[in-house]
């Protein structure tokens, strides 16, 4: 059974190919699974350094981040400058990737975390064009600055991650970056 980590990281690997020279991904990610990026960060290198695809992704307030490692690749790739991140201060509910104005996946609301997501692909250039006009009007609305400048985001394990969002429910969504940090600061996780 094809997981979650393998199914968006074969949307990415897929797409990605569609580019040309200069082009641009914009994405909502919810938790930027750490092990979905770490897949990823070599052919988002590889098609910076050849193509120079800008990439761009909105995150957060919470991160993945791998348990031994306590870091995610979606980090690093943000500070060496291949990928810019902007971290949310409350969880997007619309989750979206945009291969330039060719194609885009969304996915349906779904859960943190969640292995039973559906989603469905867009290839009307033009919606393509508003999701993507939405994606830097949310960052302009909600004055989002590159990280590490703005919000800071509150990293978690997977685990942590699943016992937040066990104990909140549907709530989990509906919390500000600050009231996170202060559960996670004041409970057991």
């Amino acid at each position: 059974m094809e997981t979650i980590v393998d199914r968006i990281s074969n949307i990415w690997t897929t797409n990605l190919e569609l580019l040309t020279w200069n082009d641009e991904v914009n994405g909502v990610s919810g938790e930027a699974i750490f092990e979905i990026f770490k897949k990823l960060e070599p052919l988002i290198i590889d098609k910076y350094e050849k193509l120079k695809i800008k990439f761009k992704i909105i995150a957060g307030p919470v991160i993945s981040i791998d348990e031994e490692t306590e870091s995610n690749p979606i980090i690093e790739l943000n500070k060496k400058g291949v990928l810019d991140l902007y971290i949310a201060p409350y969880r997007q509910i619309t989750h979206f990737i945009a291969f330039g104005d060719r194609i885009m996946y969304q996915e349906n609301y779904h859960y943190p975390l969640s292995e039973q997501r559906t989603g469905f692909f867009i290839t009307d250039s033009n919606l393509i064009k508003k999701y993507r006009f939405d994606f830097y009007n949310l960052i302009n609305v909600l004055k989002l600055e590159k990280y590490p400048a703005g919000y800071k985001p509150l990293f978690l394990t997977i685990k942590q991650i699943s016992q937040l969002s066990d104990k909140l429910k549907y709530k989990y969504d509906f919390l500000n970056l600050d009231r996170m940090q202060f559960l996670s600061a004041n409970s057991s996780i």
